[in-house]
């Protein structure tokens, strides 16, 4: 089962967000890969059956890489019975890269939207997995900043 998924109606986290540039690449998806896996599919499914899909963050001040740690959730709704008993799942998939999460100090909120997600199964078994997002930070609109600068992003 080969899936791309290039959201056209990307799932935005409610609120006032500025999208950080480059998008990057979920880190950590070898070590959650079969989470990753699911969400894909479920992802894939949810999309043709009309249901939201995502991702989401979550700070992770007390892991042991660094208290900077942002985990990223793929969450998706099913549907069992002819759409009429509906559940939501969330898997963590992986974190923002460190060189991102580095540069934000530990109060500023953060979110993630989904660009492409990626399955395809490899002529050796398996698959080859990748989830591409793009970092949001409050938009100076938001009251955030309260004259603070927000992070240069290059």
């Amino acid at each position: 089962m080969d899936i791309v998924l290039f959201p056209t109606e990307r799932r935005r986290a409610s609120g006032d967000w500025r999208q950080v540039q480059p998008r990057f690449e979920v880190a950590g998806i070898l070590h959650h890969r079969s989470a990753t896996e699911a969400f894909i599919a479920g992802a894939d499914s949810a999309a043709a059956s009309g249901l939201p899909y995502g991702l989401a963050a979550d700070r992770e001040p007390d892991n042991p890489h660094g208290a900077t740690a942002i985990a990223i959730y793929g969450e998706w709704e099913r549907s069992r019975v002819a759409g009429l008993l509906r559940s939501k799942k969330r898997e963590k998939i992986g974190y923002v890269p460190s060189d991102y999460s580095r540069r934000l100090e530990l109060d500023v909120p953060v979110a993630v939207e989904l660009e492409s997600a990626r399955m395809f199964k490899k002529t050796a078994g398996g698959y080859f997995v990748a989830v591409t997002a793009f970092l949001l930070i409050p938009s100076m609109r938001s009251g955030f900043w309260n004259g603070r600068e927000p992070p240069e992003w290059r």
